[in-house]
């Protein structure tokens, strides 16, 4: 059951289709909310209801309804848990127009965003056997350089399927530690009216467009995509990735002739303070992970058993595959914007046109790539290839190689 949390009581909002899970977790927080008195959409925390709380809150639990199609890895069998998912998404909202004088309009918001879905812990065990079985190095960086000045971040799949630490105030860490910050900082922005001026400066999300899904305007902010194609088991705006944004709109008339409500609108993403891209999912470490391989099985189609054993292995002392995801560097010219106009025609239709624009140095295109890595005598350069997993495209290129030890901090 998907609940939100008012004022003064518990309001069912929709009917899980998949079925509801209990955890220790929330289970304490829904007692507090039926202890609430009833029936309210919001907690106000003045007599004049300028500042008020809100929380959505919902554990829900996965099944497999049949044996997985004999090509899934990791497989799963009939009844397995596949998925119990703990969100909270508390709200706290304030106007301050009556504080001032100058504006004709001054509020707030601030929404946090976290969940903890126990895939590692008690759940269906072969996905934490897998995740942590790969043979292959998946790591991230914000450098082309970062495999060869060793400060790429080996990629933990707990932190990614388990819950989501905040992606530009959080701490990743170390592989196993909790981050600075294990959950997400959603919305942190303030509201400026004046006249026909309209800004918005912090933490937001910006929809442009409408859909069931992902609407085509709407590529303004990056998603999670975690749990496959948003939309389908993960609302849409749930899944979308909020980021530090400046955002104006400016109202320019009311109305010309068959015109009315027109307005300009832009934004921009400071690329020096926020370039957060969509989280790679990981092969084989959940039951909505890519359908792909172990990156190492590889090997086997570039180089035969027959050559790399004797040949290879007994040379170079092995070879290995690696997956690293390139991240934007934090810098102004990874910034991303968007301009749009629009109005009404006849009061009915509402055309739009607009440009949205990003320089990213890190796109989804060309960011997760494969090298290849040899496991001793790290003054030796091998010829490495780097493989677009989306639209399968290779570039060839040279890689430094790295010694076992080195490897093994990315296992």
């Amino acid at each position: 059951m998907d609940i939100e949390l008012g004022g003064a009581g518990l309001v069912s909002r929709r009917g899980n289709a998949r079925t509801s899970g209990s955890c220790r977790r929330v289970g304490g927080l829904l007692a507090i909310a039926l202890a609430l008195p009833s029936a309210a959409n919001a907690f106000y925390l003045d007599a004049a209801r300028d500042f008020e709380i809100r929380a959505r809150l919902y554990s829900e639990g996965a099944i497999s309804a049949e044996h997985s199609q004999p090509q899934t890895r990791p497989a799963r069998g009939l009844g397995q848990v596949i998925e119990q998912r703990n969100f909270f998404n508390p709200e706290f909202e304030g106007r301050l127009t009556r504080y001032q004088s100058w504006l004709d309009d001054l509020s707030f918001r601030m929404a946090l965003w976290g969940f903890y879905d126990g895939l590692y812990q008690y759940e269906t065990g072969q996905y934490s056997r897998s995740a942590f079985s790969l043979k292959g190095i998946v790591s991230q960086g914000h450098t082309e350089t970062a495999q060869l000045t060793r400060t790429a971040q080996p990629i933990d799949p707990r932190k990614t399927y388990t819950y989501q630490p905040d992606p530009v105030l959080g701490n990743y860490g170390d592989p196993g530690t909790v981050s600075t910050v294990p959950f997400r900082i959603n919305e942190t922005y303030f509201n400026l009216v004046k006249g026909p001026l309209f800004l918005r400066i912090g933490r937001q999300a910006i929809s442009w467009g409408e859909s069931d899904t992902i609407a085509l305007l709407d590529a303004n902010n990056p998603f999670n995509e975690t749990l496959a194609i948003p939309g389908l088991f993960q609302d849409v705006d749930e899944a979308r990735i909020p980021l530090w944004t400046l955002r104006g709109n400016y109202k320019l008339f009311d109305s010309w002739g068959a015109i009315s409500s027109a307005f300009a609108e832009a934004y921009l993403v400071p690329g020096s303070i926020d370039t957060t891209i969509s989280p790679l999912p990981i092969p084989r470490a959940s039951p909505y992970s890519p359908p792909q391989d172990d990156p190492q099985a590889l090997i086997a189609g570039l180089i035969p058993p027959s050559v790399q054993g004797p040949i290879v292995d007994a040379a170079f002392g092995g070879i290995q595959l690696a997956v690293y995801d390139k991240l934007p560097s934090r810098s102004m010219s990874n910034s991303r914007f968007g301009f749009r106009v629009g109005g009404l025609v006849n009061a009915s239709f509402s055309p739009q046109r607009f440009i949205a624009a990003s320089s990213h140095d890190g796109d989804r295109q060309a960011r997760a790539k494969i090298f290849v890595h040899r496991r001793a005598h790290d003054d030796l350069r091998l010829r490495a290839f780097a493989v677009d997993l989306f639209h399968h495209a290779i570039d060839l290129g040279h890689r430094q190689v790295r010694t076992a030890n080195e490897t093994d901090q990315y296992r």
